[in-house]
Formats: C-alpha cells, structure tokens, sequence
C-alpha cells in the first residue's frame, strides 16, 4: 500500500520559466556586482605578495583592475615600468644577463636591502635579475574570496529564478 503525492502549484512551471527567460535582463548585473567586489580584494592580495620584494614601493602602487566585457572580465595587474620594461613582468620571470645595467639604481636598491652594491651588479650583469614569482602565489591566496564571490552569486541568481515561487 502506497500513498502518492503529486505536488504542482498552479503556475509554477511558467513563472520559472519566464524568470529563466529573463536571465539576460538581470544576470549582468549579478555578474558586474560582484566583479567590481572581487577587483579591490585581488589588488589587495597581489599587493601582499608583491610587498616581499618591496623597494620603492611603485610596484605596488601601481596594481589595478581593469574591467571589460560588461564587467565580467577583471584584470589585476601592476602597470609600473622599469624604463620600458614592465616591472610586474621582471619580478614574477627575472631577466637574463643586462651587460650594460645601470649603476646607480642597483646602487639605490642595494643600499636599501644593506647589501653591497657591486656583487649585486656584477650579478645582474652576468646572471640577470632573479625571478620572484608572485602570481600563483595570487592566485592561490585569492581563491577563497573567488568561491565566496560564486556562492553570492549563484544564491543571487536561484533567488531571481524562484522569485514568486
């Protein structure tokens, strides 16, 4: 002996349906929400990474977010230029030998670090710059907040898809 239960409310297929069907009108927003929350924690954390490797400080200053496609695209980088060299780029992947690298900013930086200056340079001149990689590091530290962000959003859209129900 069995008892059967057959449970539909009056409409409630439509609704779904028509709260799906307009994804488009309130999904983006969902999307761009959230980005614009997950771009200032990535600079943060990045900055945490990169501050290990602090001279200046205009590495770290220099890291933003850039936001493209409606917002659904964050990008989390430094901008600083060691001359035409992009300094991000330096720190994560050092550079091969530079024969001809300057003195005196070698001479700064190692004068910060309370290092003699020129095993530094003939170093840099001979072997390059050592690469610090900080990226995965990043990444690895940012994942918490990226979950988070998913959760908040896929809560977000279910409550917009079950509205009224």
């Amino acid at each position: 002996m069995s008892i059967e239960i057959h449970w539909q409310p009056a409409g409630a297929l439509e609704l779904f349906k028509s709260n799906l069907a307009a994804a488009p009108t309130w999904m983006p927003q969902i999307i761009s929400d959230r980005a614009h929350d997950l771009g200032p924690l990535a600079i943060r954390v990045m900055q945490e990474e990169v501050r290990a490797n602090l001279y200046t400080g205009a590495l770290i200053d220099s890291i933003s977010a850039d936001y493209e496609n409606n917002d659904s695209l964050v990008t989390v980088a430094p901008r600083a230029m060691r001359g035409k060299w992009d300094a991000g780029l330096i720190l994560e992947f050092g550079t091969r030998p530079i024969p001809n690298a300057p003195w005196k900013p070698i001479a700064a930086w190692a004068d910060f670090k309370g290092i003699p200056a020129a095993p530094v340079v003939i170093k840099i001149r001979t072997q390059g710059v050592s690469a610090h990689p900080f990226l995965d590091r990043t990444l690895d530290d940012f994942m918490p907040y990226l979950d988070d962000a998913a959760e908040t959003a896929l809560n977000e859209m279910l409550e917009h898809i079950f509205e009224g129900l």
